[in-house]
This record gives C-alpha cells, sequence and structure tokens, in this order.
C-alpha cells in the first residue's frame, strides 16, 4: 500500500508540473505561422528567430536574367506552423504588405501580383496534415522604369482568425524587385573569394558564364558557396584571368581597363 501511495503522488507531481509549466510552441491552441530560413553549412537545421539578420530577410529579384517577354515571375518563400499544429482539413493564412522605410515600395497590381488576388488563394493555406509549405509572390514586370530603379516588397502574415504572426524575427520577409543588374543580396557569400560587388563586375560575370544555368543570380551564388572549394578556388583564378586577357585586348586598341561607372577598375581579387 506504501509503495502504490508514493506512486501516486509522484503521478500527481508530475500532473502539477505539466499544468504550471510554460505553454511551448504545440501547447498553443491557436494556429501561427514563421517563414523558413535554412543553414546552408554545418550545423545544419533551421535559424532560430534571434539569429536571422535583416540581411537574410532581405532576398532580391531582377527580372535583368529573363527573356525580354517574360511579364511575370514567382518567388518562393518557405512557411512553417509553431510546434504540432497540423490538421485534417487545409487551413488559408494571409500576407500583407508592410511599409519598407527610406525606399521605394512596391505596388499592387504594378510590381507585384496582390496578396488577397484570387488567383492566389488556392496557394496561400497550409495543406491538410501538413506543418509546412513552399507560397509564391508574383512579381510583375508592368513598371518601365524598373529599368533605372529598384522597389522593395516588404510583406508578412496578417492575423485571418485562422493563422497570426508567429516569433518576432521569423514573421518579415523582404523582396527588391528591379529589371536592372543589382547586387544580390547573398553576395557577401562570395565577397571572400572574388571581392566587392559591382554592375559591371557582374555583367562580366554574366557575359563569361561557362553554362546556361551559370547566371550568378541568389539562387546560383547559394548554389557556388555551398559546393566544392577546389571548384571555387579554379572558378576565381579563372575569372581574374579572363579580366586579364580582355584588359589587355583593350590596351591594344588604346581603351582603358574594365571598370565601374565611377571609375573603380574591375578586380576579383579577394575581399579581405
Amino acid at each position: 500500500m506504501r509503495k502504490n501511495k508514493y506512486i501516486a503522488v509522484f503521478i500527481l507531481a508530475l500532473v502539477s508540473m505539466a499544468c504550471n509549466k510554460e505553454p511551448g510552441a504545440s501547447d498553443m491552441p491557436d494556429g501561427r505561422l514563421n517563414f523558413v530560413y535554412h543553414r546552408t553549412v554545418y550545423p545544419y537545421g533551421q535559424y532560430a528567430a534571434e539569429e536571422v539578420t535583416d540581411e537574410m530577410r532581405m532576398t532580391s529579384y531582377s527580372f535583368k536574367y529573363s527573356a525580354d517577354d517574360v511579364v511575370a515571375d514567382t518567388v518562393w518563400f518557405e512557411v512553417a506552423t509553431m510546434g504540432n499544429l497540423s490538421a485534417d482539413a487545409d487551413r488559408p493564412f494571409a500576407l500583407e504588405q508592410f511599409v519598407a522605410e527610406d525606399v521605394e515600395n512596391a505596388v499592387a497590381g504594378i510590381h507585384y501580383v496582390a496578396f488577397d488576388d484570387e488567383s492566389l488563394k488556392e496557394f496561400y493555406k497550409i495543406p491538410r496534415g501538413a506543418n509546412t509549405v513552399t507560397v509564391p509572390v508574383i512579381v510583375l514586370r508592368k513598371d518601365s522604369r524598373l529599368r533605372e530603379k529598384t522597389v522593395v516588397l516588404k510583406f508578412g502574415f496578417r492575423d485571418n482568425g485562422i493563422f497570426r504572426p508567429g516569433y518576432e524575427g521569423l514573421t518579415i520577409r523582404s523582396l527588391s524587385i528591379t529589371d536592372r543588374l543589382a547586387v544580390p543580396a547573398n553576395w557577401e557569400r562570395i565577397a571572400g573569394l572574388i571581392g566587392e560587388y559591382g554592375e559591371r563586375k557582374h555583367t562580366l560575370m554574366i557575359q563569361w558564364a561557362t553554362d546556361e544555368n551559370q547566371k550568378w543570380d541568389e539562387a546560383y551564388i547559394d548554389e557556388f558557396a555551398d559546393g566544392d572549394s577546389a571548384y571555387r578556388s579554379y572558378m576565381q583564378q579563372w575569372l581574374q584571368r579572363k579580366l586579364e586577357e580582355v584588359n589587355a585586348q583593350l590596351a591594344e586598341t588604346q581603351q582603358g581597363p574594365e571598370h565601374e561607372e565611377d571609375g573603380t577598375p574591375v578586380s576579383f581579387i579577394p575581399k579581405k
């Protein structure tokens, strides 16, 4: 009897601890959403909210990489529920635009398809039994001035009665949209190998691409940075040699070396 009494007391203590503990993400009765950021280097997994920087929240898109007749394209973002919040039915969620400070903000219908557009309804939902989904943002090429400028779409989750924003730091993304070459948001990943960004430098890298997938956009930069280190070293040396050959040809016709608009010589020397 005494043994059973101790077991009962122990169970009651556990129940009391469970009732008094702070609720975790999986205990939350309401739905919450976060954007997902994956580590591309060891230790692999997802970044925690406090690890995500403003630079990581920014991504970029340029129509410059597309054919002249492309008028719309899609940028994808991964979204996840907090904790174990899977359900046996599809659950819609909502996105909304926020004002980005000190930049020109994107305009719905001109630079991107509005988040409440009926055509996107089927994409903005967490599918039955799922905790994650990849959602589209449709960018538009209606503004001819994008050839000379960049606009920014800052967006995040809106409380729609089913889902609301999750952890602070994981609920906002920014997307720059342009039709000219602009510095990719993840350029720093290769700056230590081929140096600081320059538009002329970027143009030459695209012109000298050794295959059709080598666009030197954000997607390819991630692939390149995560790839074989020997190949990265080879490419740095190849780009520098190619530049030296081109500059030598320019010198023969009394032209200066390749340079940026401000006169800075193009270089593929690693950033110190």
